[in-house]
């Protein structure tokens, strides 16, 4: 209904900031712990943690690409760059321009995310690639899609731009030295992003729109909603990003109304029926085959869990 959509597509600036603030002051409360208990175990739970908050604030960057964060553009987009996608080392407005594109051509040779001969893939492959990212091995690979995502748009920098980076980037390495905490740089931001965030990335990309038949839907079925469990929303998928057929449909609801959206949506028999629903991140490797064998043979034994 009309009312419901204006109600759930309302933006609620303070509430934004609030998420924004309180993950950077989580990261802090986790940094500070570690160095304070200098616990080898503290520091392990602490890198996916941090990483999970990194990927929070890359979700936030996404509403603002969507004008979801502000009414007003001036604060929407100064949110976006300064405080949520430049300490990632990336632009939001070439983000912006590869995921309108991604909204528009979702799973066609148009869309930016979309590799044809990615997938089927077997569970086999699946672990292989998320290893390689946890690892690190895959920022490589990540450059290179950065790269490639770049040639996709036609989104010139101005020199306007150029120089607020370069002044931007001098403080920030002007900062760190300055203190002398390269290393704390190093461990609690640098490697959570190169490690566990690229894993998260990889794997979000995989629940979104890959597996077997899902990309031959129609929109917005060519889409899928990980219902998240506590571990999820901790590790992996923060503020409701894992509804992804409701953001699918309704690209203006911040993601802090995103389950409420879902739960709206669930109440239409045509999408109930027809939405591609799984309990868990983990529950998503078994709507994959289970080897190349059975990716060759077509065997794929499909996991739904409403």
């Amino acid at each position: 209904p009309r009312e419901v959509v204006k109600k759930l597509t309302e933006i609620n600036t303070a509430k934004g900031l609030f998420f924004i603030l309180s993950d950077y002051i989580m990261i802090l409360g986790i940094i500070a712990l570690c160095l304070t208990l200098n616990n080898p175990l503290l520091y392990i739970i602490a890198i996916p943690l941090i990483a999970n908050r990194q990927h929070s604030l890359l979700v936030q960057m996404h509403d603002s690409s969507h004008r979801n964060i502000s009414k007003s553009k001036t604060v929407n987009d100064f949110i976006g760059e300064f405080i949520l996608a430049w300490p990632m080392f990336f632009r939001m407005e070439s983000y912006r321009q590869t995921h309108n594109l991604h909204h528009s051509f979702a799973n066609t040779n148009k869309d930016p995310d979309f590799i044809e001969e990615r997938f089927p893939q077997s569970q086999e492959k699946l672990v292989r690639i998320l290893l390689k990212d946890l690892s690190g091995l895959g920022v490589l690979s990540q450059f290179k899609k950065l790269k490639r995502l770049k040639k996709q748009t036609k989104n010139e920098v101005s020199m306007k731009v150029k120089l607020a980076q370069i002044i931007y980037y001098t403080l920030m390495l002007g900062t760190i030295t300055h203190f002398g905490v390269w290393k704390e740089f190093l461990v609690f931001w640098l490697l959570p992003l190169f490690t566990w965030l690229s894993f998260i990335l990889q794997i979000r990309s995989i629940a979104d729109h890959s597996g077997p038949e899902l990309q031959l839907k129609p929109h917005p079925f060519n889409t899928r909603t990980i219902v998240s469990n506590l571990f999820d929303r901790l590790f992996i998928a923060p503020h409701n990003c894992s509804y992804h057929l409701a953001h699918s449909i309704y690209p203006k609801v911040p993601a802090y109304n995103l389950k409420k959206c879902h739960q709206e949506l669930m109440k239409v028999d045509l999408i109930k029926d027809n939405a591609r629903l799984t309990n868990g991140f983990i529950s998503l490797l078994k709507e994959f085959p289970k080897s190349e064998e059975d990716v060759k043979e077509n065997k794929f034994d499909f996991y739904y869990a409403r």
